[in-house]
């Protein structure tokens, strides 16, 4: 399986707060940071021009999808905007993410512009992110970097979690024939309950992705790269057993956005045969020659069907916390 983005949210909520759990212990904020940021006005035009800078510079996005939502008011999140002047140079982002379960937690991204890092204002800036979040006790913080991510562990921020990009070079091996399964696109108004259902049941107890509801789907829909034609479901006997959403992104980049499949069907090569089905509508419908997805570091078994189809490492995200003593749970 792979970490899918259609995370849920809910503006009103009573937040799980960690400080009463006496297996919560944080470590304490440094006192020797200098505050050298200042907030500046929200500018749309501006924002936007950080954000492409800092991706052409690190070779990939400064920060994800959802948070970029964020920024838009689309999905609950909390945003700062901060620079040395009048400029921006930093743009902050904390999101709220509600689980399965009722309970909620808030995820934080920082993006700084090239010419501002330091590790001075690298540390201003993490702690004016993780502070935008309301509950700070439960707050964790996403580097993109390597190197922002050495400065927040040099303020006690601890690794727990690890992402891997991986790419492929198109075409992919072709996806083996299945006499007994079928593929099919996804239907607007018909579709959304039938995704959500699968997607919670392949994903029970990940940290953003076990709650996707009708209404996430609907919202993903409006987003500018949602293809109907993107979105494979795959069955067997005339029943649906997974799907494969893929993407097209703005650069022309393809993307394995989630695969699910039933847990039962685990093992059964039903993931296999939805992935390379994927890859080849990116390598077919829109002509690309590359395509990559996102993987749990410690998904081995994962990790092995995607090298064999040829994919390699290229890159990674980290998850951090202050908090200490709790066993994180995996996705």
């Amino acid at each position: 399986m792979i970490r899918g983005a259609g995370d849920a949210t809910a503006p009103e909520h009573k937040p799980y707060l960690a400080h009463e759990d006496a297996a919560y212990r944080r470590r304490p904020i440094p006192l020797d940071i200098v505050g050298e940021m200042q907030p500046v006005p929200a500018d749309g035009d501006a924002e936007s021009r950080l954000l492409e800078e800092i991706a052409l510079a690190d070779g990939r996005a400064a920060l994800t999808e959802y948070k970029k939502r964020g920024i838009g008011g689309e999905v609950d999140a909390r945003v700062g905007r901060w620079g040395r002047g009048d400029e921006i140079e930093a743009l902050g982002v904390a999101a709220a993410h509600r689980a399965a379960d009722g309970s909620v937690r808030w995820a934080a991204e920082a993006a700084v512009a090239v010419r501002a890092r330091s590790d001075a204002v690298e540390r201003e800036v993490i702690e004016l992110t993780t502070g935008l979040a309301p509950v700070a006790e439960t707050v964790t913080l996403w580097s993109h970097r390597e190197s922002q991510r050495r400065v927040a562990e040099g303020i006690g921020y601890l690794t727990f979690r690890e992402l891997l990009m991986m790419e492929v070079v198109l075409p992919a091996p072709p996806p083996e024939p299945r006499k007994d399964g079928a593929l099919r696109p996804f239907i607007r108004d018909q579709d959304e309950a039938l995704i959500a259902a699968i997607n919670n049941d392949a994903f029970a107890g990940h940290r953003e992705n076990d709650n996707m509801t009708v209404d996430t789907i609907v919202d993903l829909e409006r987003q500018p790269w949602f293809d109907p034609a993107g979105l494979l479901i795959g069955e067997v006997r005339g029943a649906p057993v997974g799907f494969c959403w893929t993407k097209v992104l703005p650069d022309g980049s393809g993307e394995i956005y989630i695969i699910g499949v039933r847990t039962e069907l685990h093992g059964t090569g039903i993931g296999r045969w939805l992935l390379l089905s994927g890859l080849e509508n990116l390598a077919t419908r829109h002509k690309l020659r590359t395509a990559f997805l996102w993987t749990e570091g410690d998904n081995r078994r994962a990790i092995r069907l995607y090298e064999n189809v040829g994919f390699r490492v290229a890159g990674a995200n980290w998850e951090l916390s202050r908090l200490l003593g709790v066993a994180q749970p995996k996705g």
